[in-house]
């Protein structure tokens, strides 16, 4: 999988080397009105090429728009303007470093069809939210004139085969996704937008409590967390038994609920490699039935 990223986005680097500078002044114009529409102050260039059948934004530190040819020359300025709009909401989301640490898990886990499954359809959750986000710009009545860019040019625009770009591409049903979410959107009310933020606020601490770095057991992982409280405990003198040697040793006493323990300070650190211990369970009897 890492080959092959590498091979995708060497390849993309020869197409980026080709690039030219976008020379056409209405779409330069246009594009700088989109800029300012955004209140994007960041200067982003624009390349054109011939080479691609879509665009695309790509870079993390140096975003960079790449538009084919035969979409200035065919397309209509407001069908080119929703594309350029598009990008730069990927922009605008910060979408490129999510991007890149997707394509990493899909490296690391390739043998895991749940990751490719969760990789697809992240794919399409950012899409679809720059198209929400692009639908909260626009009047009502451009909506529909947006949705049609999107089907004109759906079997142009799904040709996208660089996994180190991102586009307003998608594959058809990615595609029919997004044009039943344009079809059926409604601007969110606040309430749904308290509930949205509530919902993502409590998956994300959700999920934060299962990462080893931030969960308690971890703030001192060369311990065991043993509760002393409410349990009776012996302390054992075994130190013939061991002969000088160190160590420690458990038991503890299902009948009498009693632990039994020599040594604690040592029976509570963890030893590499813990999977030497060996858990015994034994069933005894009274010395005077013996």
């Amino acid at each position: 999988m890492l080959v092959f990223l590498f091979r995708s986005s060497l390849r993309f680097h020869r197409i980026k080397k080709s690039a030219l500078p976008l020379q056409n002044p209405l779409i330069r114009s246009l594009y700088h009105d989109c800029l300012a529409q955004l209140r994007i102050t960041k200067e982003i260039p624009v390349y054109t090429t011939a080479f691609l059948a879509s665009p695309v934004i790509a870079g993390v530190l140096k975003p960079c728009i790449f538009l084919p040819l035969h979409l200035i020359s065919d397309c209509r300025t407001g069908d080119i303007r929703y594309m350029l709009l598009h990008e730069l909401q990927h922009y605008r989301h910060r979408n490129a470093l999510i991007h890149c640490i997707g394509n990493l898990a899909g490296a690391l886990y390739w043998f895991n069809p749940f990751v490719w499954y969760a990789l697809r359809e992240m794919k399409t959750d950012r899409e679809m939210a720059c198209d929400t986000s692009m639908l909260e710009m626009l009047e009502e009545n451009a909506y529909r004139d947006y949705g049609n860019t999107l089907i004109n040019f759906a079997e142009k625009i799904s040709r996208l085969s660089f996994p180190s770009v991102m586009g307003i591409s998608g594959s058809m049903a990615q595609m029919r996704k997004r044009i039943i979410n344009i079809a059926s959107y409604r601007p969110a009310s606040p309430r749904q937008k308290l509930y949205g933020f509530v919902s993502y606020a409590l998956t994300a601490a959700l999920f934060a409590g299962f990462i080893p770095a931030l969960s308690i057991q971890a703030v001192d992982h060369d311990r065991y967390h043993f509760r002393e409280q409410g349990k009776t405990i012996r302390d054992l003198d075994l130190r013939s038994s061991f002969a000088g040697n160190e160590g420690s040793f458990v038991l503890y006493d299902t009948a009498a609920d009693t632990w039994m323990i020599y040594h604690k300070e040592a029976a509570l650190t963890r030893i590499t490699p813990v999977s030497t211990y060996k858990i015994y369970s034994a069933m005894c009897v009274p010395l005077s039935s013996i």
